[in-house]
């Protein structure tokens, strides 16, 4: 999960003081990767799947849904409309690509929605058929007795946000986090086209598109800190633990990190203890700063209620034991300057069931401090941003759009 992991490291870099943290939403063409940070630290996990097998060592939780750009739009058995896992990929594609694809996609839904245009050129190449899109959702209508492709392309699009915002639940609420209290960031190739009504969904005031969006992953790359981790099995009971044994093992983990750091003298290193209440089958990562049981069991209960909603009157067993050493790598340096284009064209786009009439902003044309109310579409060579009515747009010195619900 390199290029996922990455991106969640390259949008931590746009983390807005005034938020409790970020979610990051990376959608692209087959899929959405949801992942989350707070106070500039990224998630991470030692519990995860990855092809259907079990992955334990320590990695950046990104959780994964099958509902991209090019997932196709089905009926069930039930009559039901459905989208995703199944991709169009990139050939043939969506139907809209012109390459021989004819099963309706979300980017089919877009472009009949309006959010893409016919004269858009994903990529600065590849040129839209809308009559090969408004075809495919034709054939999905009639199939989910659904009244014309209009129809079809707005259950499409909301059937994909409402899988979309389930996902980011399961990071958030299912983990003890209020969504509202966070910001969204959007990126990837179709993350910003279905921002801002995912943050409708979740009742989140404000998301967040760095000016990179479409190569996010590659900045984060770029920014991402050096980082080595050591775990041992360390199983104890907290009220039976021995401090001095518990010390002992931390040093050589410490030691352990320190040897394959390439600057030590740069390195900063943290530890963690993996805990569980007697008798759990999963554990939860608490952080250690000085080992003492106590204190650790303190925190552990207030990590699990934060977590599941209760703490239990049961003994803690320690399980792992973990350090990390890392050597900080800064973003580079980011700027942005007005290019060609402006906000001269506009397009009917459909928004709440109704085309109102939207300016088409180019984002090279865009300048700090520039600010506009919805509706809006600001069309880049990497992406493009919807900003439904009821949302304000800003952007600031290094071209990051910031989008706020109005009050």
């Amino acid at each position: 999960l390199s290029g996922p992991a990455a991106g969640v490291v390259g949008a931590s870099a746009f983390e807005p003081d005034d938020a409790a943290g970020l979610v990051t939403f990376d959608m692209g063409g087959t899929s959405s990767d949801v992942s989350l940070v707070r106070q500039g630290g990224v998630e991470r996990t030692t519990d995860a799947d990855v092809g259907d097998r079990p992955v334990r060592v320590p990695m950046v939780d990104v959780e994964t849904v099958g509902a991209g750009g090019g997932s196709i739009a089905w009926v069930d058995a039930g009559g039901a409309l459905r989208v995703g896992p199944e991709s169009a990929g990139a050939e043939p594609g969506p139907a809209c690509y012109g390459r021989g694809g004819t099963e309706p996609t979300v980017t089919d839904a877009a472009l009949a929605l309006g959010y893409l245009g016919p004269e858009t050129t994903l990529g600065g190449e590849l040129s839209l058929d809308a009559d090969a899109a408004r075809d495919a959702l034709v054939d999905l209508a009639r199939e989910a007795d659904l009244d014309g492709p209009l129809d079809a392309a707005r259950g499409v699009y909301r059937v994909a946000n409402a899988t979309m915002a389930r996902t980011i639940r399961s990071v958030t609420a299912e983990r003890g986090h209020d969504p509202r209290e966070f910001a969204i960031a959007a990126f990837g190739g179709a993350g910003p086209m279905h921002a801002a009504a995912l943050a409708d969904r979740l009742g989140v005031g404000c998301v967040v598109v760095p000016r990179a969006s479409g190569v996010l992953s590659a900045l984060g790359l770029l920014a991402a800190d050096e980082r080595h981790d050591a775990v041992r099995t360390y199983r104890t009971r907290l009220d039976a633990a021995d401090p001095d044994a518990v010390r002992g093992v931390l040093d050589d983990l410490e030691a352990a990190v320190l040897d394959e750091t390439a600057e030590p003298g740069a390195a900063t290193v943290t530890f963690e203890a993996d805990c569980r209440y007697v008798g759990q089958s999963h554990e939860l990562a608490v952080a250690v700063e000085t080992f003492d049981p106590v204190s650790l069991e303190s925190r552990f209960h207030a990590a699990h209620e934060r977590a599941h909603g209760y703490r239990l009157d049961a003994p803690v067993e320690l399980v792992t034991l973990g350090a990390t050493a890392t050597v900080h790598h800064e973003l580079p340096a980011l700027g942005h300057e007005r290019g060609a284009g402006g906000d001269r064209r506009t397009r009917d786009v459909s928004f709440d069931g109704t085309f109102r009439e939207t300016p088409v902003l180019s984002w090279d044309g865009l300048v700090a401090g520039d600010e506009r109310s919805g509706p809006a579409i600001v069309a880049g060579g990497e992406s493009t941003v919807v900003v439904p009515p009821g949302w304000s747009l800003t952007v600031d010195e290094r071209g990051t759009l910031r989008l706020e619900a109005e009050p």
